[in-house]
């Protein structure tokens, strides 16, 4: 990039006669501005250049001040505090504050009027204003590691168990911790944790510790007067710390001889955890008050020294929005996403309970070993995630939120190389959807299905182990027509249906568009409409043909494997009626099949099952409407700033404000069937006409509770209906896998 500076820069200076010495310093004050520019998100969020730059995890955040002055300015923040029972509330908690005499309630109090409480008044205030920060040390992993090998520890002893038959049904607790001891005694230390709040007062915030140390003091001395020797006064990082330092020494070895099962597994114990230490400091140095958990303090001492995540290439991604108004920052190791979960992990943790399972089956070891081999065997890393390194910001905008997050890991089931053309297909702008493109190959399927095959063989020869003769007489009898049905699934997926869906899109859709006064037979009929729930979901189709052509074959093996259950068990099957569908043609071509629920179910005729079919989509929804309104091509009407016509594998959106107008309806609805405003016809006494039913009734306790509770859920709603919408896409970006959402606030008018 230097280089195409600096040819840039030599044709502006011949272009504008300017000497070569002055392009250069053209080219200096550029890389200068591009440097400034990277800094800026350590000047925003300062404890950057402080958590070491091999932080397992580090999330800051910012503006926590700004972002309150701005809710308690809005308009929603007027409304929510005009709610009777937010004002009731309010006033209750004044009245406890200032008449309550209760010993502990008026000494808090005193303390808060005191100038020391409105110092840490003040403290809080300032610690919670401007910047929040969290990070765990690079030893963290090593405990969540721990953690997951606790679990493995346990299925491995309760195996062990099961397996000697003694009797025994769980893992021996001492052999577990025995066990977890020695991984301890191997080099294991307190993992390292700080939070740190950035305070401007720091001289009110020294003076808010030695108030700690005092209360704290006492409190030790007269419960725990043991521990209260070690609670200390320290510079550490050339500031003033309280510090808790503890050691092995203090743990009560006498007690836990006691409790050993055998010397081994005491002196185990005691070897792990003799010699460890933990410190629990609070202080404050430079302009954070801080708070850390480690086995020593020399983590808080090296803290701005060396590198920092300030130039952690991790957070490079970062940089480009160091001009907006951040509002947090976050990152993850590689190493920490992997202590979190892997393929790796997953597939041991399949095969541990699956030897479980297996061995409570009483299953022989060499039939076990076969099935795990296989297990352990299948390339799960295929279908899944790669755990990686991660880096997220979000900041603030004119239309609320705006937020990205970078992660360098393979995503190898997502195709992010076209824009989605699905979103074409959602209905315009649904409550929600979720549409994504995915990679399906034939090459993919046939593995998947030989190792399913590997693994229904294995098991097959167990089972005959363990059935009767006579059971496996009648699982022989109809194996081969079981098999012949899988097979006919199979041909069409590899033939038909994979061909069939090649272009891998596909949505999720929910809409409250639909409405009717009475949704179901027995509910009472509604004055006003009611918006019902659509499902629909749609896919893309490559070869329509092929595609009905799979259907078609999956319906005739579901019908055919019908058959087959009922010949095996003829007196619990009922006979299966395969109900002609009615067919229509969809506006802009294609055609809808719809199969009509029975009338006796006492269901809105809106409501039936169906699918539609076009060139170059498929769709199923709970509703015909709702599939015409999905297969008719409409551009996304989707109030976001993102570009959603841009190359992505996945997209979301939920209309948050749409879904709140949708539930408005239902709890008036409810209120008035509570009520008894609105009455089942069944309800209705002899001789009731409708002009009774619109004289005034007179107020219930119910109603009169309703009536003052329902006016406030409302207001209630309406602020929260101020966050209108949030939506996300995520796509690949300069080799990496980039989410970027927005969540859009208005403020009520």
């Amino acid at each position: 990039m230097t280089r195409q500076l600096s040819v840039a820069a030599a044709r502006y200076s011949s272009i504008n006669h300017i000497s070569p010495f002055v392009g250069a310093v053209l080219v200096a004050i550029i890389i200068c501005g591009l440097s400034v520019r990277a800094a800026d998100l350590a000047e925003q969020a300062h404890s950057l250049k402080k958590v070491p730059a091999d932080a397992a995890f580090y999330s800051a955040s910012l503006r926590m001040k700004e972002q309150w002055e701005m809710f308690r300015g809005s308009k929603a923040y007027g409304k929510l505090m005009e709610i009777p029972l937010v004002q009731l509330a309010k006033m209750q908690i004044s009245f406890q504050w200032q008449q309550n005499n209760t010993p502990a309630i008026a000494k808090v109090r005193e303390y808060f009027e005191s100038p020391a409480g409105q110092d840490a008044v003040g403290v809080l205030k300032e610690m919670g204003s401007e910047e929040v920060f969290a990070y765990g040390g690079n030893n963290i992993a090593d405990w969540i590691n721990l953690v997951s090998e606790a679990g493995s520890l346990d299925r491995k002893f309760r195996i062990e168990a099961k397996t000697e038959d003694k009797g025994q049904r769980e893992a021996d607790p001492g052999k577990v911790l025995e066990a977890l001891s020695k991984r301890i005694s191997s080099g294991m230390t307190v993992p390292e944790v700080v939070i740190g709040f950035r305070a401007k007062d720091l001289e009110r915030a020294k003076r808010e510790i030695n108030e700690i140390h005092s209360l704290l003091r006492g409190v030790l001395d007269e419960h725990v007067p043991d521990l209260a020797a070690h609670l200390q006064r320290e510079k550490i990082a050339g500031g003033e710390f309280l510090t808790l330092r503890m050691d092995g020494s203090m743990i009560p070895w006498d007690v836990v001889k006691e409790k050993a099962e055998n010397d081994d597994q005491f002196k185990a114990i005691r070897d792990a955890l003799s010699k460890k230490t933990a410190v629990i400091a609070l202080g404050v140095t430079d302009e954070f008050v801080l708070f850390s958990i480690g086995a020593t303090t020399e983590h808080l001492d090296a803290l701005g020294k060396g590198a920092t995540l300030a130039s952690q290439p991790g957070l490079k991604p970062l940089e480009k929005h160091a001009g907006e108004r951040v509002v947090s920052i976050s990152y993850l190791s590689k190493t920490f996403a992997q202590s979190l979960g892997s393929a790796q992990k997953m597939k041991n943790n399949i095969a541990d309970a699956t030897e479980e399972a297996m061995v409570q089956a009483k299953v022989d070891e060499e039939d076990r070993k076969t099935i795990l081999d296989d297990i352990r065997a299948f390339d799960l890393a295929k279908y899944m995630p790669e755990p990686a390194e991660v880096a997220g910001i979000a900041y603030l905008t004119s239309r609320g939120y705006e937020a990205f997050q970078y992660s360098s890991g393979k995503r190898p089931m997502m195709d992010g190389s076209k824009p989605l053309s699905i979103l074409s297909h959602v209905g315009g702008n649904p409550l929600l959807l979720f549409a994504s493109r995915s990679k399906n190959s034939v090459e993919d399927y046939t593995q998947l299905v030989d190792w399913l095959k590997r693994i229904a063989g294995h098991a097959e020869k167990i089972a005959e182990k363990k059935a009767d003769s006579d059971d496996w007489d009648n699982y022989k009898e109809f194996r081969d027509k079981g098999i012949e049905l899988l097979e006919r699934l199979d041909n069409a997926n590899r033939e038909y249906l994979l061909p069939a869906l090649a272009d891998g899109q596909g949505a999720l859709v929910l809409d409250f568009t639909a409405k009717s006064q009475k949704w179901f037979e027995k509910m009472p009929e509604s004055p006003k409409p009611l918006p019902m729930l659509e499902l629909g979901l749609v896919t893309g189709v490559s070869d329509r043909e092929k595609f009905r052509a799979g259907v078609k074959a999956y319906i005739e093996v579901v019908r055919d494997g019908y058959k087959l259950a009922k010949e095996i068990k003829e007196d619990d099957m009922p006979e299966l009626k395969m109900p002609k569908p009615n067919v229509t043609d969809l506006d802009g071509g294609g055609k809808l099949y719809t199969f009509g629920l029975p009338k006796k179910w006492g269901v809105d005729s809106q409501v039936a099952v169906n699918a539609g079919l076009t060139d170059k989509f498929a769709a199923i929804s709970l509703m015909p409407a709702t599939t015409q309104r999905l297969l008719s091509e409409k551009s996304p009407e989707l109030d976001t700033s993102l570009k959603l016509d841009r190359p992505a594998a996945v997209v979301t959106h939920i209309e948050c404000a749409k879904l709140i107008d949708s539930i408005r309806p239902w709890i008036d609805y409810g209120s008035d069937v509570a009520t008894g405003k609105i009455k089942p016809k069944a309800e209705k006494e002899d001789g009731d006409t409708e002009e009774d039913d619109k004289k005034p009734q007179a107020p219930s306790p119910m109603m009169m509770q309703l009536g003052f509770v329902i006016p406030q859920v409302h207001q209630l709603l309406d602020v929260f209906s101020t966050m209108q919408s949030v939506t996300s896409m995520c796509y690949e970006e300069e080799g990496m896998w980039v989410t970027h959402s927005e969540t859009r606030i208005q403020d009520l008018k």
